[in-house]
């Protein structure tokens, strides 16, 4: 087996069932599987896939675990050389897979360690697809700034995403979001996967800097010509701006920092984050009880 796909499911089924079919009507040439760790959905997702897609491979968990962890959990039944973790809120437009496939052995000898694409959306924006590690003191300036300057992370992810028109066919990132994540099988298991504590959020950077780092040395690099579209945020079916989305994605922000940094360079950022962040009672996009629960948390995280 060349590739195994493996697709993370939480109640998504209008996003997964198109997933599967556009692998299905693009991908040839190539020997592939299909994977899908489901996290105890509750929309019939498994039903529609066993009857419209009886060759995919399923994991059911009694519980949602996670992104990484099912992630993981899908790795370890898989059969390809190599593998690509996808978004069940993507979907393919070429022959991808075998794109990747075919740089990824090319360049067999070139230390390669994860593949990805430029990502874009139904109307073929460019969006989120790669980034700079995550700092501490880039996170500080981040939220000072949007305080300052309104539209700034808007303006912020231009710049990102001006990035990506670079002549070049393929260049090399920090990290590739785990929205589309092409790497060899032997590769993860080096590096044990996705490290579980990571609930949601920062599981591809973690992952990725434990790749870059001396004693690991691969190269994460995007590509250009394989075509993937993706929905972004469509397969977390919280609103886009909500307390319970801000809390699970600083709780993963703090763990990585935390296991990133140093400790005395990590206390001092929590106790700043805490301090920029009082601001949040006057935001007028939360009801008083959201504030209270998100300060609370805050001041938790103090005490970690």
């Amino acid at each position: 087996m060349d590739v195994s796909v493996i697709i993370v499911n939480y109640n998504t089924k209008e996003l997964v069932m198109p997933c599967i079919r556009s692998i299905v009507t693009y991908t040839c040439d190539i020997a592939y599987e299909i994977i899908v760790v489901d996290n105890h959905s509750e929309d019939d997702s498994l039903e529609a896939i066993r009857t419209e897609f009886p060759q995919v491979k399923l994991i059911e968990n009694d519980t949602n675990v996670g992104f990484g962890a099912a992630n993981n959990m899908g790795m370890k039944v898989a059969s390809g050389t190599y593998l690509l973790l996808l978004n069940s809120d993507t979907l393919i437009q070429n022959n991808a897979i075998k794109l990747f496939y075919d740089f990824y052995t090319h360049y067999a000898e070139g230390n390669i360690g994860a593949l990805g694409t430029i990502l874009r959306d139904k109307n073929d924006n460019i969006v989120h697809s790669s980034g700079r590690y995550p700092s501490m003191w880039r996170t500080i300036h981040d939220v000072l700034s949007g305080y300052v300057e309104r539209g700034y992370l808007i303006r912020k992810r231009g710049q990102e995403m001006y990035c990506y028109d670079a002549s070049t066919p393929f260049y090399m990132v920090d990290y590739i979001t785990g929205a589309d994540l092409f790497v060899k099988a032997s590769v993860m298991e080096q590096f044990n996967g996705f490290d579980p504590a990571f609930f949601m959020y920062f599981e591809d950077a973690d992952l990725q800097y434990r790749m870059g780092k001396p004693s690991g040395g691969y190269q994460r690099i995007i590509m250009k010509e394989p075509k993937i579209v993706h929905l972004e945020g469509r397969s977390d079916e919280r609103p886009d701006f909500s307390t319970a989305r801000r809390m699970q994605h600083e709780t993963s922000m703090f763990y990585y920092f935390r296991k990133h940094s140093k400790y005395w360079n990590y206390l001092l950022f929590r106790i700043l984050y805490f301090v920029i962040r009082i601001p949040i009672v006057f935001d007028s996009r939360l009801h008083t009880k959201e504030k209270r629960v998100y300060l609370q948390f805050l001041q938790s995280r103090l005490k970690v």
